[in-house]
């Protein structure tokens, strides 16, 4: 059964066109060899024209990755006269103005509010595995929980494409030739007994899909010359381009006069990346650590060649948390004039350690007890001649 544009169905004999169709690619497969096949890829199964077409068609596509967004069920409903959808996301075009208020028949719920109408942007992907876009005018209703897609308003959309019924399966025809309008088979679901498609939105970044290989044709970031000299360096084991290039200039790996000119020059090529080379000459970087080192304490090191008194005195401070009384009060202090720590002076050389009380640890009062210190060495004829200190 196939449905055309206008909504109606067609009764078609499905093993009929099957052949028909079998025979046409034979025919046309068997022209394209008798022509010589493609000059340009050396595919035989195509021209050089119509491999020039397809390129042009191919970088038309916009490259979505259909891996990197979540995948939502889409129903098929022959019978269903609009395009339903609970998610915001996927409009690419919104109109908060409908011209239906509400929708009846497609749910056991009564009447389900339309908050919108606009065009989504389905991608499915297609049998030959490329993502197709598919762009139709849809309501939103987010009490809905399933995206039905109307093959009535997708033929509108898409004209010259055709809808069959198989059992087990829907299939759109697409459009021989155009690679943007591939053909799409919609398995049935056996809870449901409808069919239905894994649909992805439009992702934010898009991306290149990579469903090729390095060497296939559909490369084009390397010539034909390079793609021959990569596939004999991953055949024999991925050795040396350099040797490759050897038995190409040899001539033991042609069997035709052609694959001898595209070996000459492979030979003159320069050689290119290979993934999985490149991939084992990586190497592990060491974890980051932390190094250490041992710094031992050297006995009378700062006191080395101090011979007299005073000639190096070292200084530093010292806090105490328990505030200290001053000598000359009598109780009731407050903690603003009692003692907070103070200056600790050390002679080098006779190792005489002399301690001096402060309220405050400012430069002034640290002064102040250098002059008290250097008072007291005065006392008993020693005049301090240098100070060490650690800040």
């Amino acid at each position: 059964k196939a449905q055309k544009a206008d909504g109606s169905f067609v009764f078609i004999n499905t093993v009929i066109r099957k052949g028909e169709a079998k025979d046409k690619k034979n025919a046309r497969l068997a022209k394209v060899t008798s022509q010589g096949g493609c000059k340009s890829c050396k595919d035989p199964c195509h021209t050089r024209r119509s491999c020039q077409a397809n390129c042009a068609v191919s970088e038309s596509i916009p490259k979505v990755d259909l891996r990197n967004t979540a995948g939502f069920p889409i129903i098929w409903d022959s019978g269903a006269s609009v395009c339903i959808t609970p998610a915001k996301t996927d409009f690419i075009s919104f109109d908060q103005d409908s011209n239906l208020a509400s929708l009846q028949g497609f749910s056991a719920e009564a009447g389900q509010k339309v908050e919108g109408s606009g065009t989504v942007r389905w991608y499915v992907e297609d049998d030959s595995g490329k993502p197709r876009c598919l762009e139709v005018k849809a309501y939103y209703v987010p009490t809905s929980r399933v995206r039905l897609l109307s093959t009535t308003i997708l033929l509108k959309t898409y004209k010259g494409e055709h809808v069959y019924i198989e059992e087990g399966q829907l299939t759109l025809s697409g459009i021989e030739g155009d690679s943007s309008r591939g053909r799409i088979t919609a398995p049935t679901n056996k809870t449901s007994d409808l069919p239905v498609s894994i649909g992805r939105s439009f992702p934010k970044y898009n991306s290149v899909i990579n469903a090729y290989s390095v060497v296939a044709n559909e490369n084009f970031n390397l010539t034909a010359a390079e793609k021959e000299l990569l596939r004999w360096h991953q055949r024999l084991g991925h050795i040396a381009f350099r040797k490759v290039q050897h038995l190409m200039r040899s001539g033991v790996l042609a069997h035709s006069e052609s694959t001898k000119r595209l070996h000459r020059i492979a030979c003159r090529s320069s050689p290119v990346k290979c993934a999985a080379c490149q991939y084992a000459k990586q190497r592990a970087r060491p974890a980051p650590g932390v190094t250490s080192k041992i710094i031992k304490d050297r006995q009378g090191v700062l006191s080395k060649n101090q011979l007299l008194p005073g000639q190096e005195v070292c200084v530093d401070h010292f806090v105490c948390s328990s505030k200290g009384r001053l000598f000359t009060s009598r109780g009731a202090s407050r903690d603003s004039d009692m003692y907070k720590g103070g200056a600790i002076f050390v002679d080098q050389a006779t190792g005489y350690i002399h301690v001096e009380h402060q309220t405050t640890l400012t430069t002034h009062a640290t002064l102040r007890a250098k002059e008290s210190y250097e008072a007291m060495c005065r006392d008993y004829g020693v005049i301090p001649q240098k100070y060490l200190s650690d800040n």
